[in-house]
């Protein structure tokens, strides 16, 4: 493509072969110097925090162990104990795990593992973006520049609490086949094609569904370019793709077979999602999709950069703001802008790879961002796997390539610019590392995550798989229920015995965020129901005596299960559900601990099933006078079932350090992965604390 481009006699003549090697090599130099060291070599050495990156690594650590026999089922993890086939709630790391289990296998602990595993993501994604920028005849030090604004873009930094995201290394290679294939017609590119978004979907659902629909639409606008649209188009082009797969010893044994395996591998990873979410009855709607789907203005988001976070501050609020911070920063945005403009106003002095990746850029902004009411993507979320995809926002994360690689392209085929291109390639590299040693990092300590999990081991006394028991954990309240969750995991790991604690994407009936006594009895008491509907073990058959440990110790025996009757069944819908309300709401302050009462009053006229698979659950937020309000991003349940025009008293205590008197509590509804009370005309309560 490039080589018939009007614009490839001014191309940067190839440099040397020291240049190729010299150039990635500096840049990963200097991505150690600004970026690895200062996020993993620190007092908080872990990157995230006590969160969801613990469950990465909890995940990997639970591939490790069943390889290693110490987990008896890979397929369940033992959380959320007896429930069955955990591993399908969330990112599960089978196209990453090797490195993972390799830094294990040789004596490391599953945190510096963890961070090998991690710097293994990003050098990977940086050199499969590096060789294909190389293909696309760009030169090593603007390819190598490239890579790193890639595998470095800040809204991948932003993610770096979210380590199921780092491995992107099947995004570039994808992209490439997509564009090889549409010119060439070969059997060897669509396999490549294949082959790289499999390997990505094992890798991450999330960014294998979008490498796919990136992917695609690469294709197109390749097809178009090198096939102009006219009357007949589609039959045509079907045909030139058609023809070279039926001619004879068109295909190469070697690629078929391992396209067919990794191919063969994603299609069963799919098929045990599918399983799974059919077994429990997960799904997304549409609501709650849109919620993540991104605004014109997220692209311009990014509060963790310093000098761009008072303009980012300004712009108008949006829901999961977290998941909204799309800005790739000031020399690639302003690259991009220009370089769109060049390819419009004079198209014929552009090369097809500049346009191709303009266009697709532009195509797959159109397609992701929501307008007004408006988005394209309700088409895309119709399509199966979309529709299971909550965090669109994430595309940027693969959206990101094709803009890098048209910034790269403008740089080195303009004439323009010849005078002034090795300042600006100086210029945009500075500011590329700038903008990654300076850009925000979570991180948490791997000491305070071990002394957290130890007193947990220590709280359940003498509890171990000799005595066949499960733990139960109730953390301190003031601490976010996630961390105690996750601290329950570990600890349960390292007694060799399950736990009924758990923390996923997803979670199974009776399940309670805040755990409590009551919470455990009812996830107990609602799995026999369950597993007769689903035709699993009973409970007498799986039954162990529960081992209780943390802040208040309580009983959970058999006894208490079996007198406990809480039910499972479908949630209301959200025109039954503008009946329900909240009244009688207060706060109450002791320390730093708020203590809050509401009653939530059911006015439809059906029960709401404490089990649901799509639970109603009580929402809230803090936050100051005047200030603008955070998203709803807290849960707790309001701990049984709640018949037909009956109400339900729910009290429960959160952490109000930081908040002052006269700052706001606001509390709401949200039916699970459905709706939000006050999306259908619920309001909210709001009650400013004493």
């Amino acid at each position: 493509m490039t080589d018939a481009s009007p614009a490839a006699a001014h191309q940067v003549p190839p440099n040397s072969q020291y240049s190729r090697y010299a150039a990635p090599l500096l840049l990963l130099a200097i991505s150690t110097a600004v970026f690895f060291v200062p996020l993993l070599a620190g007092r908080n050495d872990v990157p995230g925090d006590l969160g969801d990156n613990r469950f990465n690594i909890y995940v990997l650590e639970h591939i490790w162990r069943w390889l290693t026999g110490l987990d008896q089922s890979l397929l369940s993890l033992p959380i959320f104990f007896p429930y069955p086939y955990t591993f399908g709630f969330s990112d599960v790391h089978v196209g990453s795990v090797a490195f993972y289990a390799a830094f294990r296998f040789i004596g490391w602990n599953e945190y510096d593992a963890f961070k090998a595993w991690l710097v293994i993501g990003y050098v990977l994604t940086f050199i499969a973006s590096y060789l294909v920028l190389l293909r696309l005849s760009i030169s090593p030090w603007l390819a190598a520049i490239g890579a790193f604004a890639f595998a470095f873009s800040l809204p991948a930094l932003v993610q770096v609490g979210h380590a199921q995201l780092t491995y992107r290394l099947g995004v570039p290679l994808a992209l490439y086949s997509a564009l090889r294939y549409a010119q060439s017609k070969r059997p060897l590119h669509l396999m490549a094609l294949i082959g790289w978004t499999s390997l990505q979907m094992l890798i991450n659902i999330y960014l294998g569904f979008f490498t796919l629909m990136v992917a695609g639409i690469v294709f197109v606008v390749a097809l178009l370019i090198e096939h102009p649209f006219s009357r007949g188009w589609f039959r045509s082009s079907l045909g030139m793709l058609r023809e070279p797969l039926l001619r004879r010893n068109a295909h190469r044994l070697g690629p078929v077979v391992v396209t067919l395996a990794v191919f063969g591998a994603a299609l069963a990873l799919l098929g045990f999602y599918g399983f799974v979410s059919w077994l429990y009855g997960f799904g997304r709607s549409w609501p709650e999709i849109l919620t993540m789907v991104p605004r014109p203005w997220s692209y311009l988001l990014l509060d963790s950069l310093p000098y761009w976070s008072h303009i980012s501050a300004a712009l108008p609020s949006i829901t999961m703001r977290g998941e909204q911070q799309l800005f790739l920063g000031i020399p690639v945005t302003l690259l991009f802008l220009v370089a769109t403009g060049y390819v419009i106003i004079r198209p014929g002095s552009a090369s097809p790879a500049l346009r191709l990746f303009i266009y697709s850029s532009l195509v797959l902004a159109l397609v992701m961002t929501k307008i007004g009411p408006l988005t394209l993507y309700w088409v895309v979320a119709q399509l199966p796997g979309f529709e299971a995809l909550r965090a669109v926002s994430r595309f940027q994360l693969v959206g990101a390539f094709p803009i890098v690689a048209a910034c790269v392209l403008f740089i080195q085929q303009v004439t323009f610019l010849d005078r002034w291109r090795p300042v600006l390639v100086g210029l945009l590299a500075l500011w590329l590392v700038g903008d990654v040693n300076m850009i925000g990092k979570s991180t948490f300590s791997s000491q305070e995550s071990r002394a957290r999990i130890d007193a947990v081991v220590a709280q359940a006394g003498h509890a171990s798989s000799l005595d066949g028991s499960v733990l139960a954990f109730r953390g301190d309240p003031a601490v976010p229920p996630y961390i105690n969750q996750i601290d329950a995991m570990f600890a349960a790991a390292r007694l060799g015995i399950p736990t009924l604690n758990g923390y996923s994407g997803n979670f199974v009936p009776g399940y309670e965020y805040v755990a409590s006594c009551d919470g455990f009895i009812r996830q107990l008491s609602i799995y026999d129901g369950w597993a007769k509907a689903h035709r699993q073990p009973s409970l007498d058959s799986l039954w162990r005596p529960v081992t209780t440990a943390g802040a208040e110790p309580c009983q959970v025996t058999r006894e208490l299960v079996a007198a406990n009757e809480y039910s499972e069944g479908p949630a209301p819908d959200a025109t039954a559900a503008k009946a329900i309300r909240l009244a009688d709401a207060s706060v109450a302050r002791q320390g730093p601990t708020l203590i809050i009462d509401v009653n939530l009053v059911n006015g439809t006229a059906q029960i709401i099933h404490s089990g649901s698979a799509n639970p109603l659950l009580l929402s809230w937020r803090l936050f100051a006078d005047g200030a603008t309000p955070p998203g709803w991003e807290t849960r707790v349940s309001p701990g049984a079932d709640i018949p037909a025009g009956a109400t339900r008293a729910v009290h429960f205590a959160i952490d109000g350090a930081g908040h002052k008197a006269g700052d706001h509590l606001q509390l709401s509804f949200v039916v699970e992965a459905k709706f939000w009370g006050h999306d259908i005309g619920a309001a909210p309560v709001d009650l400013v604390l004493p």
